[in-house]
């Protein structure tokens, strides 16, 4: 398999997002089961406009380990098979920073995170052994944000709330 995310293995390796693409994978995200339960934010590169090879998507709301592994399966694995892009679905404590406006200022964040390593033609591209395993495949970890690389840009846009329960 030329490209892994967690245990989800896929013919293809992902292309960059596009707003075509985005819109017809929400539409089916949303339809999920589980996905009433939480906040859908949308956040980052993607919504700047900025070229990036991902769709950052943040969930909020009371974690059912169970019910959240499966929904951020289904919605990465959507993003990849059906639509040949990468949706990175993680589910935070808070709602997504809102640099533009400010935030700053070092914030702890707790993450829980579907799988914790990326594998393209057998080469590990990222693998996080630190991560702390709460369930089957989600993995948690606590983390500051902004990091140095988003200090350093200029963001024009809060994170859009795209559904909530």
């Amino acid at each position: 398999m030329p490209y892994q995310y967690g245990d989800m293995k896929f013919q293809s390796e992902p292309k960059a997002p596009t707003l075509q693409k985005f819109f017809s994978w929400f539409d089916d995200f949303i339809r999920l089961p589980n996905v009433e339960k939480y906040k859908v934010w949308l956040a980052s590169g993607f919504l700047e406009g900025w070229s990036t090879m991902d769709v950052d998507i943040v969930l909020n709301g009371k974690p059912n380990y169970s019910e959240l592994v499966e929904l951020m399966k289904e919605g990465i694995g959507i993003g990849l098979s059906k639509y040949n892009m990468f949706v990175d679905i993680q589910h935070w404590n808070r709602k997504p920073l809102n640099y533009c406006a400010g935030e700053k200022a070092n914030t702890l964040v707790g993450k829980l995170m579907y799988g914790n390593k990326i594998v393209k033609n057998g080469n590990i591209l990222n693998k996080d052994e630190n991560l702390k395993e709460v369930y089957t495949n989600l993995f948690y970890e606590e983390k500051v944000y902004p990091t140095d690389k988003q200090r350093a840009r200029i963001y024009n846009n809060e994170p859009i709330l795209l559904y909530t329960n």
